[in-house]
C-alpha cells in the first residue's frame, strides 16, 4: 500500500512533515518493557481458553494478582502503551468488531466463519491517553491498532485496523 511507512531495520530514519501541515503529536521516546500479558475475559482469546464460570472468576483473580505484583498497573488516567501482547481493554472485544464490521455483519448474531476469522487479529500497537505528551483518546481512552496473523508475518502494515476504546 502506498504511504506506508514502516521501514526495513537497515533503513536511516528522516523526519518527515505532517501530511496536514502541522505537527499533530509531538514525537516522544517510549521506554520498552516484556511483560506477560493475559486476555480480557471478554475477548475471542479468552474464550477460546475454555473456561467454564466458576474458573473465569479465579482467572480474573489470577489476572488482578499478577497486575498487582508484577506489572507497573495503569490508573485509569496513565498511559497504557504496548507493541502486541494482549490488549487492556476497556471495553470488550475488538477482534470480533473488526471482523463483523468488515462484512456488515450483526455482532449480535455469531457466524462461525466471522468468530473464526476473528482469532486471526492480533494487537500491532495500543497507545493510550498520555497526559504528559498532551495525548487524550476521547475521555481518556486508548488506540488500538490489529493486524492479521499473515499481514504481520508479511510486513504488510497498511492492512492494520483501528479501534478506540475510552470511559
Amino acid at each position: 500500500m502506498d504511504g506506508d511507512l514502516y521501514m526495513p531495520a537497515a533503513t536511516r530514519l528522516a523526519r518527515r512533515a505532517s501530511p496536514i501541515g502541522e505537527t499533530a503529536i509531538v514525537p516522544f521516546i517510549l521506554d520498552a518493557l516484556r511483560e506477560l500479558t493475559f486476555p480480557p475475559t471478554r475477548s475471542v482469546a479468552f474464550r477460546d481458553l475454555g473456561f467454564d464460570p466458576d474458573e473465569t472468576g479465579r482467572y480474573q483473580e489470577l489476572v488482578d494478582a499478577h497486575a498487582s505484583e508484577y506489572c507497573r498497573q495503569p490508573a485509569r488516567t496513565a498511559d497504557v502503551h504496548r507493541f502486541l501482547g494482549h490488549p487492556d481493554a476497556l471495553q470488550g472485544d475488538m477482534t470480533r468488531r473488526i471482523e463483523y464490521a468488515a462484512h456488515a455483519a450483526d455482532l449480535d448474531l455469531p457466524q462461525p466463519a466471522l468468530e473464526t476469522a476473528a482469532r486471526r487479529w492480533r494487537l500491532l500497537f495500543q497507545v493510550g491517553s498520555d497526559f504528559t505528551q498532551d495525548l487524550n483518546w476521547g475521555d481518556n481512552g486508548r488506540l488500538y491498532f490489529w493486524i492479521r496473523d499473515v499481514d504481520l508475518a508479511a510486513a504488510r502494515f497498511g492492512e492494520t485496523m483501528l479501534q478506540l476504546q475510552s470511559h
